[in-house]
């Protein structure tokens, strides 16, 4: 879907929230903050993935959660922009060994699993491929491509 089209559906709906997400370690913190610069956008500092009663001037706010939920894409975020970011694995466990020694979590509500990381990926391969105008699809690498 193109840019311009998916821009025409924000202005459209008027939506202000952006939720940010995908696996940890695959660069949700960095591109908040990137997306968090534009002068047009408020950035929720904290990790969380419903923005509600927050006032702000701007016309955008982003926030933020490193895990991808089914509900991203169920009605109870229609009024929400949904960037959907994604990593090589070889990045984000060798980056998870470092920061955990060798020793990663795979407690329920920390979650770092292969097996997480495997049902993330076939997420955003099924949204990578659908015509929703509020959902975009990034890869890191992507991001620093020339």
């Amino acid at each position: 879907m193109s840019a311009l089209t998916k821009q025409s559906y924000i202005e459209s709906t008027g939506c202000k929230k952006i939720l940010l997400f995908g696996f940890p370690h695959s660069g949700t913190s960095i591109l908040k903050t990137i997306i968090g610069h534009i002068d047009s956008v408020e950035e929720y500092l904290l990790e969380t993935d419903t923005i509600d009663n927050i006032s702000t001037n701007k016309p955008f706010m982003i926030c933020k959660t490193p895990y991808c939920k089914d509900d991203y894409f169920s009605d109870k975020y229609k009024d929400y922009i949904k960037i959907f970011i994604i990593r090589n694995p070889l990045f984000i466990f060798s980056s998870l060994n470092k920061r955990f020694d060798y020793n990663i979590p795979t407690h329920p509500s920390f979650n770092h699993s292969f097996n997480l990381y495997e049902y993330t990926i076939k997420k955003f391969i099924e949204y990578n491929n659908t015509d929703r105008k509020d959902i975009y699809t990034i890869k890191y690498e992507e991001l620093f491509d020339k």
